[in-house]
């Protein structure tokens, strides 16, 4: 049996071994040291602060021209009688940052028979009929514009009338129009992709 000492691998070395072993070790090193070196080489840039905000959109309904006049109401129409007829002049401002695009709705209170005689009828800025029809039918939202970009107003006519063959079960009918003038955000472009 023979002792460790006597083993291949615990006996001494040679010294040709002894620099095989040296120029091995040697290169190794050097291949880790390299390896090392070229991938450790980095660069970052100074932070670029990137502000970020959301836009808002704001509308301002007034009677007459005046966007920033308060509206005592929109149409008049008390102690009507048949073939008389009111009209009024709305501007629609846009004191937001964004364009939008709106619409006009009547929430309706009192006798009904009198909002379906009373006829109204809408006209945007470009004196395009927009609805025309009883102030019953104006409880459904009327887009008026498509558009109103940042910065500025629109008109919009509003005409009423009770009609001239109004009969007498008309007489001493009451009621209220409320007219709600809703913005909404048109959507950004799409980007191509």
């Amino acid at each position: 049996m023979r002792t460790l000492l006597q083993t291949r691998w615990l006996r001494p070395l040679g010294r040709l071994e002894k620099l095989t072993w040296a120029v091995n070790l040697f290169v190794i090193a050097g291949m880790l040291t390299l390896g090392y070196t070229i991938g450790a080489f980095t660069n970052t840039s100074k932070p670029i602060p990137t502000l970020m905000s959301t836009g808002k959109i704001d509308i301002t309904v007034a009677s007459g021209t005046d966007p920033t006049e308060a509206s005592a109401g929109i149409i008049n129409f008390n102690n009507t009688q048949p073939g008389q007829t009111q009209e009024n002049a709305i501007t629609i401002g846009n004191t937001g940052t964004l364009p939008f695009t709106y619409s006009v709705s009547a929430a309706l209170q009192g006798d009904q028979p009198l909002f379906d005689a009373i006829q109204a009828e809408i006209k945007n800025g470009q004196d395009q009929i927009i609805y025309s029809g009883s102030l019953s039918g104006l409880t459904q939202p009327q887009t008026i514009a498509d558009r109103v970009p940042a910065g500025s107003s629109d008109s919009v006519s509003f005409r009423v009338w009770l009609p001239d063959n109004a009969g007498p079960e008309l007489m001493d009918k009451k009621g209220t129009a409320t007219f709600s003038f809703v913005a909404s955000q048109l959507r950004a472009p799409q980007e191509s992709q």
